[in-house]
Parts: C-alpha cells; structure tokens; sequence
C-alpha cells in the first residue's frame, strides 16, 4: 500500500456508534472543520484495513480481521486520524489497542457507554464524558485521562498502569493485579462508600494506607453517590478527592 492515503467521508447523522480496533498503528482524534466525519489512513502494511458503516456504526479495523499478520517494525507506523465535529455524542463506543497508541487530548469525546481494551498500548484522553458506563480493561499498557467525567467507572488492570483525573458520578470499581491505578478525583471523599480488598499490594484512600489481609469496609456518615470498591493483588492503588473529610467523619468496620 506504501504511502498511500486512504480517505472516507460520512454524514454525522448516519452515525450512532464507534468501534476503532487496531493491532499497531498511532492512532488520533481530531476535531472537524466541518459537520462530517472523515478518517484519514496512511503508511498502511500489507494488513486488513476497514473503514465503514454498520448499522449505524462507525467501523475502524487494522490488522485485526482476516488471517494473521507479520508487522514489519522497519517501517513507518501507519497513522490513522478521525476528525470528530465538535459536540458529537455517540451511544456507544469500543475500543481495542495492541501495541499501538491512540490520543483523544484535541477533541472532547461524548458517549453514554463505552468499553476499551489497551494491550501494550498507550492512550491519551482529555475531556472525556461517558454518561454511564466506562469498562476499561488494561494488560501492559498505559492509560491517562484528565479532566474526564464518568457515570460508572470499572477497570481491570494487569501489569499496566492508569492515571485518572477527574469526577466519577456513580461507582468505581477497579481490580488491579500488579499495575498502577492512580485516581485525582473532583469528588468529596464522602461521595463514596468504600469496599477495599488487598492481598500483598497498597491501597491508599486520601493518602492514608488501608492495610488489610483481606476486605475491609468503610462508610460515610453521609449519604454517598456510588461505592467504591477497590481490589489490590500485588500492585498500587491511589485514590485522591479534592475534598476531604473532617476527622471522625469516616467510620472503620472493624
């Protein structure tokens, strides 16, 4: 295919979901001069490409699809570009990252639902807003998100690592086996009902370690939005609110 630009245009009405997966490429959201939306495709290998619409839905497929594929790592990176109109708010939206990596830091990204499997890849996202539900699942790779917004939030993380800044409306729930999960949330601390789990990993709640063997349950004295249930093998999770509570104000259960 060489270096080959491949280009599509569709209507933004036609469209209600999104589905990106790809195997390795460098994957970008940008936003749109327009009311359309386009996808730009180059430096394309010998693999299967899809663009097109299903059922109302936007599909991007690389090297995923088909018969296996051999990456040649001698050339240049196929770069994938998806200009979005601002405002856009799709129903649902997955994603699938081998070892690439895909950047949503230009244009705000609206769905209600949304489910992401991040490989050996990276993302990058700025101003996410998933109304409902984000299931988010990660294996070596590594995910950042700031100024995010999420209903319910739950993450399965491997050997990854994940950094979340931003507010959470419902639940959390993360199972981390040997990664990094980092939460910077725009919440009260009494926001949450919290259901810790740790084996022989860290969890920290407000800088504080929770040491258990095994689970521990911490309650607010206040009515709490959603529960925060949080499970440590071997690796580190931090959660941070932006508002803490007054000593006294959260109860251990012995």
């Amino acid at each position: 295919m060489g270096m080959e630009v491949k280009r599509n245009t569709f209507a933004t009405d036609a469209i209600n979901d999104l589905e990106i997966r790809v195997a390795v490429a460098s994957v970008e959201v940008r936003s749109s001069e327009d009311a359309l939306i386009r996808v730009e495709a180059e430096n394309l290998q010998d693999m299967d490409y899809t663009c097109e619409v299903r059922n109302q839905k936007l599909v991007v497929i690389y090297g995923l699809e088909g018969r296996k594929h051999l990456v040649n790592f001698n050339l240049k990176e196929a770069e994938i570009i998806l200009y979005l109109p601002q405002g856009k708010t799709f129903e649902h939206i997955e994603l699938e990252i081998g070892a690439g990596s895909i950047n949503m830091k230009d244009v705000p990204v609206l769905c209600k639902d949304m489910e992401a499997e991040i490989g050996a890849g990276k993302w990058r996202v700025a101003y996410l807003k998933v109304s409902e539900r984000l299931d988010l699942q990660i294996g070596a790779g590594e995910v950042k998100m700031k100024s995010a917004t999420v209903g319910t939030l739950n993450l399965e993380c491997g050997v990854g690592s994940y950094m979340y800044k931003g507010c959470v409306t419902k639940d959390i729930k993360v199972d981390c086996g040997v990664g990094n999960c980092k939460f910077e949330l725009e919440n009260k601390e009494s926001d949450f009902n919290y259901d810790v789990f740790c084996a022989l990993g860290n969890v920290k709640i407000n800088k504080s370690s929770i040491r258990c063997m095994g689970s521990k349950k911490i309650y607010s004295d206040r009515k709490a939005k959603g529960t925060a249930t949080l499970k440590c093998g071997l690796g580190n999770i931090e959660l941070d609110t932006n508002e803490k509570e007054e000593k006294g104000k959260v109860a251990l259960e012995k």
